[in-house]
Protein backbone atom coordinates (compact mmCIF):
# COMPACT_ATOMS: atom_id res chain seq x y z
CA UNK A 1 0.00 0.00 0.00
CA UNK A 2 0.92 3.62 -0.49
CA UNK A 3 -0.47 6.92 0.79
CA UNK A 4 -2.14 9.50 -1.41
CA UNK A 5 -2.66 13.00 -0.01
CA UNK A 6 -4.25 15.97 -1.67
CA UNK A 7 -7.00 18.54 -1.82
CA UNK A 8 -10.37 18.84 -3.51
CA UNK A 9 -10.69 22.39 -4.87
CA UNK A 10 -12.84 24.70 -6.97
CA UNK A 11 -11.18 26.88 -9.60
CA UNK A 12 -12.95 29.67 -11.43
CA UNK A 13 -16.22 31.42 -10.72
CA UNK A 14 -14.85 34.03 -8.33
CA UNK A 15 -11.38 35.47 -8.95
CA UNK A 16 -8.61 34.23 -6.71
CA UNK A 17 -6.77 31.07 -5.75
CA UNK A 18 -8.32 27.57 -5.71
CA UNK A 19 -10.92 27.20 -2.94
CA UNK A 20 -11.23 24.00 -0.87
CA UNK A 21 -14.40 21.96 -1.28
CA UNK A 22 -16.12 19.52 1.07
CA UNK A 23 -17.57 16.35 -0.41
CA UNK A 24 -16.19 13.01 -1.56
CA UNK A 25 -13.19 11.94 -3.63
CA UNK A 26 -13.17 8.57 -5.39
CA UNK A 27 -10.10 6.71 -6.66
CA UNK A 28 -10.82 4.13 -9.37
CA UNK A 29 -8.18 1.60 -10.44
CA UNK A 30 -7.76 -0.03 -13.86
CA UNK A 31 -9.84 -3.04 -12.75
CA UNK A 32 -12.76 -0.73 -11.94
CA UNK A 33 -12.49 -0.98 -8.13
CA UNK A 34 -13.54 2.24 -6.41
CA UNK A 35 -12.33 3.67 -3.11
CA UNK A 36 -14.12 6.73 -1.71
CA UNK A 37 -13.24 9.09 1.13
CA UNK A 38 -15.41 11.83 2.67
CA UNK A 39 -13.81 15.28 2.90
CA UNK A 40 -14.52 18.13 5.30
CA UNK A 41 -14.52 21.83 4.52
CA UNK A 42 -10.69 21.94 4.49
CA UNK A 43 -10.82 20.00 1.20
CA UNK A 44 -7.88 17.85 2.36
CA UNK A 45 -7.90 14.08 1.99
CA UNK A 46 -5.67 11.08 2.69
CA UNK A 47 -6.15 7.66 1.13
CA UNK A 48 -4.28 4.41 1.66
CA UNK A 49 -4.32 2.50 -1.64
CA UNK A 50 -2.66 -0.53 -3.17
CA UNK A 51 0.18 0.32 -5.53
CA UNK A 52 -1.22 1.08 -8.97
CA UNK A 53 -2.68 3.72 -11.26
CA UNK A 54 -5.86 5.54 -10.27
CA UNK A 55 -8.26 8.06 -11.75
CA UNK A 56 -9.50 10.52 -9.13
CA UNK A 57 -12.86 12.25 -9.26
CA UNK A 58 -14.84 14.29 -6.77
CA UNK A 59 -18.33 15.48 -5.93
CA UNK A 60 -19.36 18.32 -3.65
CA UNK A 61 -22.73 19.57 -2.41
CA UNK A 62 -21.23 23.06 -2.86
CA UNK A 63 -21.19 22.56 -6.66
CA UNK A 64 -24.45 21.76 -8.44
CA UNK A 65 -25.74 22.02 -11.99
CA UNK A 66 -29.54 22.04 -12.21
CA UNK A 67 -29.69 20.58 -8.70
CA UNK A 68 -27.27 17.71 -9.46
CA UNK A 69 -23.69 17.34 -8.21
CA UNK A 70 -21.47 16.95 -11.30
CA UNK A 71 -18.41 14.69 -11.27
CA UNK A 72 -15.27 16.82 -11.08
CA UNK A 73 -11.78 15.88 -12.23
CA UNK A 74 -12.79 13.51 -15.01
CA UNK A 75 -10.22 14.94 -17.44
CA UNK A 76 -7.27 14.90 -15.00
CA UNK A 77 -4.30 12.62 -15.72
CA UNK A 78 -4.07 9.36 -13.75
CA UNK A 79 -2.19 9.25 -10.45
CA UNK A 80 0.49 6.64 -9.71
CA UNK A 81 0.57 5.19 -6.19
CA UNK A 82 3.76 3.36 -5.23
CA UNK A 83 4.08 0.77 -2.48
CA UNK A 84 5.32 2.17 0.83
CA UNK A 85 5.58 5.69 -0.63
CA UNK A 86 3.53 8.84 -0.20
CA UNK A 87 2.16 10.64 -3.24
CA UNK A 88 1.58 14.24 -2.09
CA UNK A 89 -0.05 17.35 -3.40
CA UNK A 90 -2.65 15.77 -5.68
CA UNK A 91 -5.47 18.14 -6.59
CA UNK A 92 -8.92 17.07 -7.68
CA UNK A 93 -10.25 20.16 -9.47
CA UNK A 94 -13.83 21.27 -9.96
CA UNK A 95 -13.84 23.99 -12.66
CA UNK A 96 -16.52 26.63 -12.16
CA UNK A 97 -17.83 29.07 -14.76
Amino acid sequence: YGALTGTFVAIGGLPGPPRPLPGKVTAKDSAGHKFTVAIGKSGKFVMSLRAGVYRLTGRSPMVTVNGVEPTCGIFAPPVHVRAEKETRGVQVVCPLK
